[in-house]
């Protein structure tokens, strides 16, 4: 845990196009991505597993996220997809105007899950709470929810139905999943729809006819 409660907090990893990315639910084959990272840890320590820097590597990669959490004009939380090394010298977001699908890969659901996870975590409810009230914003949202072009669990409806089946599930206040199920509902599967798990039918499906009474999802980082 060394590494990652040392500052600054920047990926061991580079890529050529000079990008950091912040936001994604996945840890593999992705393992530069932060949040999986948190994910991680804060499910394993709701399952009672700790080590040693494990808090202090929460903390740390929640504050990196605290500090690039934007807001849109009618103060709706969201995160850049990445990070420029351009943003990071500048210390603001200038590759990203605005929230982009709202994904469970790369977007505000997937990130509003890790949160709450990790306010669980923490024993914090004031995190969760906001982690809650960023997704709830988001998903009635239309104009978000209207960048959403296929039935993916990776960055189409799927992936919103799923999360929010497990926000809503350890909420501290009712969640209405309605929006999300008719989203996915409606989705039309593309012609070119790939038979797989993560951007295909496969993931698709189980997603409509999935809850949390199992842990299917578990792969996902979701619980």
């Amino acid at each position: 845990m060394s590494n990652i409660t040392q500052t600054p907090l920047i990926p061991v990893r580079h890529v050529g196009h000079r990008r950091t990315y912040l936001t994604c639910q996945r840890s593999f084959p992705e393992p530069k991505i932060i949040t999986g990272v948190l994910a991680i840890l804060a499910l394993t320590r709701l399952d009672g597993i700790t080590v040693d820097g494990q808090i202090d590597a929460i903390t740390r990669i929640l504050q990196w996220l605290d500090d690039w959490e934007q807001r849109t004009d009618h103060g709706d939380s969201w995160w850049p997809q990445i990070v420029t090394l351009a943003d990071l010298d500048r210390g603001t977001v200038v590759s990203q105007s605005g929230p982009l699908r709202p994904s469970w890969c790369y977007g505000t659901p997937g990130i509003a899950r890790v949160l709450q996870l990790a306010g669980l975590a923490l024993g914090d409810p004031g995190r969760r709470a906001h982690a809650e009230s960023a997704f709830t914003r988001c998903l009635t949202n239309s104009a978000q929810l209207d960048l959403l072009t296929d039935r993916s669990l990776c960055h189409g409806t799927g992936g919103l139905l799923a999360t929010a089946r497990r926000i809503a599930a350890d909420a501290l206040t009712p969640l209405d999943l309605t929006l999300a199920l008719h989203r996915h509902q409606q989705a039309a599967p593309d012609v070119d729809e790939p038979p797989g798990f993560l951007t295909g039918t496969a993931g698709a499906t189980l997603t409509t006819a999935a809850t949390t009474t199992t842990g299917w999802d578990a792969c996902l980082l979701l619980h």
